[in-house]
């Protein structure tokens, strides 16, 4: 009797914990861990790492074909809330970098971090893009969104 009312009962213990989960609306990366991805309402910050990526792929002539990212390859973040970005060299030996329209820039290397700090003023969609990787020829376009809301 105990064990059949425990399995009645669980599905409705795990509904309930769901149901008091802070829900957040900042970045559609669903941050799983809190160190990864962070918005701390309390510190008004928002703070996301960002990895550089590299696809590669056989096409059926054998010829081998790749292209950069950046990932997550989109985040939302908040108007007038201060933004860190820590951006991961994972894959390629540098990627310069500006956020378009926020004069925002720097250049990962790879196995370093390089931090941005800065407040958004206005709300829209902004470009990251790495300046190397700007087109198919040069294994892009590199290009990640940020929505400042």
């Amino acid at each position: 009797m105990r064990k059949r009312f425990r399995k009645a009962i669980r599905p409705l213990v795990i509904a309930s914990a769901l149901l008091l989960l802070p829900s957040t609306s900042f970045a559609e990366t669903a941050p799983q861990l809190d160190q990864a991805h962070s918005v701390s309402k309390a510190m008004e910050k928002q703070e996301f790492w960002i990895v550089t990526n590299e696809i590669k792929t056989k096409l059926e002539d054998g010829k081998e074909i790749e292209a950069y990212r950046w990932d997550p390859g989109f985040l939302t973040v908040e108007k007038g809330k201060p933004v860190t970005l820590h951006f991961y060299g994972m894959k390629g030996k540098e990627h310069p970098f500006e956020i378009e329209g926020l004069g925002v820039s720097g250049k990962v290397e790879k196995g370093k971090v390089t931090t941005v700090t800065f407040t958004p003023k206005k709300v829209g969609t902004y470009r990251i893009v790495c300046l190397i990787h700007t087109t198919l020829e040069q294994e892009g376009p590199m290009i990640g969104y940020l929505r400042v809301q």
